[in-house]
Formats: C-alpha cells, sequence, structure tokens
C-alpha cells in the first residue's frame, strides 16, 4: 500500500495473501495519532479514457450546459498538507484501528477520476412537494448515488448507497455512510467506483446527471462526514451553518430524492431533541453512522426512509443546523450530525462556511 501527499511517518508495510486476496497492513503516524490501516481485495479494472475526453484545470466545474455523452479528466483539489493519504483502488475495501482523524482516500495512479454527462432522466422526475423551500437551499443540494460493483465480493452488504450531497461553495460534503459501504460485521469500509450526482432546477426538475468514475474523498471517521475530492460542486455562495443548537426547535429536512428512485423537491419536519447520543459499542448496531462518536437526535421522521442520508436539515431562514443521516425505526427517530460537527469537518479539510449563533 502507497501511502502519498501527507505527513504520516511510515513505521511499517507488510503484504500478506489471506483467501486468495492481498491483504496490506500499514501502521502510521497521524497528527492526532496513531493508526492501523489494512487495505484488502483486487482492484477492478480501469476505466477507458476516450480521446475526446477534456481535461480539467483544478477546481473548475463542469459547465450545467456540457453535452450529454462528453467525457472529463478531473483532477485532485489541492488539500491541506496534514492529511494522511491512503491508497485504496477501487473494487478493494479498507479498515482502520486506532485514532486516524480525517484522512483521504484516493485510488492509484492507473485510475484517474473522470466523469461522464448523461442523458437525465425525466421521466424519473416526480411532482413538487416543497415548493416553500429557499431557492438558496434548493441550490445547495443535491442527490448522490454510490455504487460498488465488487460489493459482494467484498462483503459489503450494499450494492449501492443513494443521500443527500451538499455543496459548500464548489466542495461536496455528504454523509461517510452514503459516500462508503460499511459492512458491521467485518467493520471494513468499501469505497465506490462510480458515483451519479443528479442536479435539479429550482422546480424540481432534472438538471444535470453526471457519472463519476474512480473518485477521490476526504473522510472522517471522528465527524462521519466525507468530501468528494475530484468532484467540484457548481455553486460559489457559502453554507451559513448554525454552530451549536441548544434548545429543541423545529428544523426542515429537505432532499430531492422522494424514495423509490423518485426525484423532485421533498421536506420533512422534524424536531431538534439537542441530546447527544452515546454509541453503544457493538459493531452491529450501525445507528446513526459507523465509527462515529458523535451525532444528535431528531423526532417525527416520517418518511424520511433510504436516500435521505446525507440530506440537510435547515431552519426557516436557510441556514443548516445538521446534517441527517440515518432514521432508527425502532425509536421512531433521525440521527444527525450537528452544526458543530459539519464545522469540525469543514475547518478539517479546509472548506469554506460562514456560521450563525441561535
Amino acid at each position: 500500500m502507497r501511502l502519498s501527499r501527507q505527513l504520516w511517518s511510515i513505521i511499517g508495510v507488510v503484504g500478506v495473501l489471506c483467501l486468495g486476496s492481498p491483504v496490506f497492513a500499514a501502521t502510521a503516524l497521524a497528527p492526532n495519532g496513531v493508526a492501523d490501516v489494512t487495505v484488502t481485495g483486487t482492484p477492478i479494472s480501469p476505466p477507458t479514457i476516450p480521446a475526446n475526453a477534456i481535461q480539467l484545470a483544478p477546481g473548475q466545474s463542469i459547465p450545467l450546459n456540457a453535452p450529454i455523452g462528453q467525457t472529463y479528466i478531473i483532477p485532485p483539489r489541492p488539500l491541506p498538507s496534514n492529511l494522511p493519504v491512503v491508497q485504496v483502488d477501487p473494487g478493494q475495501g479498507y479498515s482502520v484501528d486506532g485514532s486516524p482523524g480525517t484522512f483521504v482516500v484516493e485510488p492509484g495512479p492507473n485510475y484517474p477520476t473522470i466523469a461522464v454527462v448523461d442523458n437525465p432522466a425525466v421521466n424519473a422526475v416526480s411532482p413538487t412537494s416543497a415548493a416553500s423551500v429557499p431557492s438558496g437551499v434548493k441550490s445547495h443540494t443535491a442527490i448522490m448515488t454510490a455504487y460498488f460493483p465488487k460489493s459482494k465480493l467484498a462483503g459489503c452488504p450494499y450494492s449501492s448507497n443513494t443521500g443527500g450531497l451538499l455543496d459548500f461553495n464548489t466542495w461536496w460534503v455528504a454523509d461517510n455512510h452514503v459516500y462508503s459501504c460499511y459492512n458491521p460485521y467485518n467493520e471494513k469500509f468499501y469505497t465506490p467506483s462510480q458515483l451519479d450526482v443528479i442536479l435539479l432546477n429550482s422546480a424540481g426538475d432534472e438538471q444535470q446527471e453526471l457519472t463519476y468514475y474512480d473518485p477521490i474523498s476526504e473522510t472522517s471517521l471522528q465527524y462521519g462526514l466525507a468530501s468528494p475530492d475530484a468532484i467540484v460542486a457548481p455553486i460559489t455562495s457559502t453554507v451559513t451553518v448554525v454552530t451549536n443548537p441548544t434548545i429543541s426547535q423545529s428544523d426542515t429536512a429537505v432532499s430531492a430524492y422522494g424514495g423509490g428512485g423518485s426525484f423532485g423537491w421533498f421536506t420533512q419536519s422534524l424536531t431538534l431533541l439537542a441530546a447527544r447520543v452515546t454509541p453503544s459499542g457493538d459493531p452491529t448496531d450501525y445507528y446513526p453512522d459507523p465509527a462515529t462518536p458523535v451525532y444528535d437526535e431528531f423526532s417525527n421522521y416520517g418518511s424520511i426512509t433510504g436516500g435521505w442520508s446525507g440530506s440537510g436539515i435547515w431552519d426557516s431562514s436557510g441556514r443548516l443546523v445538521a446534517i441527517s443521516t440515518i432514521a432508527n425505526s425502532q425509536t421512531g427517530n433521525l440521527y444527525g450530525f450537528d452544526g458543530g460537527d459539519v464545522i469540525n469537518f469543514l475547518n478539517k479539510v479546509g472548506i469554506p462556511y460562514s456560521t450563525y449563533n441561535e
């Protein structure tokens, strides 16, 4: 395994064979502790890049009017120098022991991130049910589906994850379990080999659909959030984040996904219980997010089911209060990362934002 673009001091790297699949373990000194990273599995083949592919500059976004079928080659964005990097090629999984904090998961040099502009699935658009959502909230909200084609072989229980994706001044942010597939039984994470990102216009019609191959991510096991590093979001305005709401209040979850593959603008009223929830420590109890000790609880999640993880929870003025994660059918409540958790992650990876104290 190669660790690059980082400040980890490699103490040892060992390669062995396990059940016919290569396993690589590295012990590394991270800026905030010692971590053991194990990468396992066989990578899938890199995608074929057509001759007419357009090379983007770092930080350059794909135009909204890009022609259908056009391929773009996307370089990584500049990263803070203190972020360690773990190389995990598509089709491989990894596990982390210790206290790694925030790190970058990237594929090797044979797997450049590319994006293909797809034909919008206009037939999948459902009637809007959230006409009153502020336009600023809509413009910062998209839907992402992560695909794991070798998930069955890797032991991942899901072949795809769908959830919300928020635009923080051209940087996307998602719930880590939306971006990664987590197997709570073997405690391994699997990075996607393909991402689909759908942008809707203010009316709820599909504006653009992009398919990314072999993306890079900034992942935090501390805060439960991730940012697809090579994917540039289109909005250039910052998001105002409510720092640490400490009183129960009513807020609104906003998603462009209504479950069952229906797209449009959907909302659900929530009551923030403002009570920090403690994980059980049981790896099979993955509420709300694997390996994550920080989150808050909401009530009355109602129709928030699959596909709403990673969606924004906003106050009436369009400020971000939290990012939703998993609804627990046993308690009838929703879990989410509050503004303080979000800010910690944004600070760690250098994503701009503004704050508001309630």
